[in-house]
């Protein structure tokens, strides 16, 4: 089974050219790209106010009821705004079955992805044993890939997955040792602009492939290219059915 571990859909998808990415849409596009199913939750910008992730949301919950079989849901918050995060963790995941969390500091008002704003929003997710989605950007000032490992360091138990994987191949080969201790961290391919090689082949020959995750960034990035750059790496057969979609099946415990 193949599983794009990263998607967005909304109205709110103009940093892409587009006004929308329906579910529907969205569903067109996994068929097209050989794709089963796909992790998908709000685009990050646009959202201020703890309304308007509710909102946002609320589109995510409703394309997951419109394609239960191929959209699994990520609700997004922002820690900043305190117990509302927590009350729409609670919301999304308890009332709507909704699998994970995904947090985006630096569209959120640059909070730091390991200041104390966020420790709620990791012990509930640790309480309901899902992970939580981080943006990470080796450039950010506040979302770095150091910084989700050092939240990895205080909570061992917190299932962490740093998309993009620092998102700058220049400095994407320190990934892998500052990420090697944390077997709490996982690394979704989305957005990824080196080759091959050095996105797929070697973070399973330095950490197993039991830690990376195939996401797109669609509609972003076109997911065939996601699915591509896995086949082309040169896995096993067994380590390249991991990264397409075992890994995180077993994370979200998908049956």
């Amino acid at each position: 089974m193949i599983i794009d571990a990263h998607a967005h859909i909304g109205d709110r998808v103009g940093i892409w050219g587009r006004k929308r990415h329906a579910p529907d849409e969205h569903v067109r596009l996994l068929d097209a790209s050989g794709i089963d199913k796909s992790v998908v939750f709000s685009v990050s910008s646009g959202l201020l106010a703890p309304q308007d992730f509710v909102a946002a949301n609320d589109y995510v919950i409703n394309g997951v009821r419109e394609f239960p079989g191929r959209l699994i849901g990520f609700c997004m918050v922002n820690p900043m705004h305190g117990p509302a995060a927590i009350e729409e963790i609670r919301r999304t995941l308890d009332g709507h079955g909704l699998r994970g969390i995904k947090l985006h500091p630096p569209l959120h008002g640059f909070y730091f992805a390991d200041s104390p704003f966020v420790y709620p929003v990791v012990e509930e997710a640790i309480r309901r044993d899902v992970p939580i989605t981080f943006h990470t950007d080796f450039n950010s000032l506040c979302s770095s890939p150091y910084q989700v490992c050092g939240l990895a360091r205080r909570y061992p138990e917190a299932k962490l997955i740093l998309a993009h994987m620092g998102l700058d191949p220049q400095i994407m080969r320190e990934l892998y040792p500052l990420v090697a201790e944390f077997k709490n961290v996982y690394l979704d391919t989305s957005a990824t602009p080196d080759s091959p090689k050095t996105v797929i082949a070697l973070p399973v020959e330095r950490l197993g492939a039991g830690r990376l995750l195939m996401g797109s960034d669609a509609p972003g990035m076109d997911p065939r290219l996601a699915v591509m750059k896995v086949r082309l790496a040169g896995l096993s057969p067994v380590d390249e059915a991991a990264v397409l979609g075992g890994n995180v099946a077993r994370l979200l415990k998908l049956g």
